[in-house]
């Protein structure tokens, strides 16, 4: 992992990725499970580490700049390698245990 990753929030790193996936801010927080206000506080806190703009608004939704695909293809390749960190909010939760409901007076003083 480059050393100026290793500051940057993981999962404003995987909103940074979703938002270049989707192409859209709204479709992206969605994806990441996220409401669109910390998405797009997310994308700023990128933006600010990276220090220059990665994204830029476009009519047809959000386009990645120059600057924005070595960073792009870093995470990638991280990604790539971590699909248990990519896919995490991704993953059913695991049901709670189911109890039995008993009709029998019996059982429910017990």
């Amino acid at each position: 992992m480059p050393p100026s990753l290793m500051r940057w929030d993981l999962d404003s790193l995987k909103s940074f990725v979703a938002v270049v996936e989707c192409a859209d801010l709204t479709q992206a927080a969605k994806r990441e499970h996220q409401a669109v206000s910390a998405a797009s506080q997310r994308m700023a806190e990128v933006r600010a580490l990276a220090g220059t703009t990665l994204q830029q608004r476009c009519p047809r939704g959000v386009a990645l700049t120059p600057a924005g695909q070595p960073l792009l293809q870093a995470l990638e390749s991280i990604l790539a390698r971590q699909p248990s960190v990519r896919s995490s909010k991704d993953q059913p939760k695991a049901a709670a245990p189911r109890r039995r409901a008993s009709s029998t007076p019996a059982a429910a003083t017990e």
